[in-house]
């Protein structure tokens, strides 16, 4: 399941739903959603940071949280505040007010449809994975024999 980046999850999903259905679902949730996530990666962008610079830096992986935390700690603020304070003055009262609710909305939309995105990627690498049944084959086996030894 690592080799073709799919989990047991998705492979359940597969046995038990009709192809179809799954892809039309999926697409018409993704097409409706897709503005909003697009809005919201782009007003929010600095949560992205954090991740890049430590990508950059080549660091131990036992120091990523540190540098998320302390980069966060430093640029969302500052981001914030710039952003706030641009958007402020260019416009009114009620532009600026929607403006700040698209901010929080936007946001707070990102992490459930990334959630979904990655759940459907692996959805879709198993649905469109030649060997499925195979790999069904594999996957009941390796239930029954861990059933059988009172681990599943």
């Amino acid at each position: 399941l690592k080799n073709i980046q799919t989990d047991d999850a998705a492979l359940i999903y597969v046995q038990e739903k009709n192809k179809k259905n799954i892809q039309i679902k999926y697409l018409l949730f993704k097409i409706l959603c897709f503005p909003f996530y697009i809005i919201g990666c782009i007003l929010n962008c600095i949560w992205f940071i954090p991740l890049v610079i430590f990508n950059r830096l080549n660091l131990y992986k036992g120091y990523a949280s540190m540098v998320k935390i302390l980069s966060g700690l430093i640029l969302i603020p500052i981001y914030y505040f710039l952003l706030i304070i641009i958007s402020k003055t260019f416009l009114e009262i009620k532009s600026f007010l929607l403006f700040v609710a698209i901010i929080i909305l936007s946001g707070l939309f990102i992490i459930p449809y990334q959630k979904n995105v990655e759940q459907w990627k692996k959805r879709w690498i198993a649905i469109q994975y030649s060997n499925k049944e195979s790999l069904l084959k594999l996957r009941t086996e390796i239930v029954s024999q861990l059933k059988s030894k009172g681990l599943y």
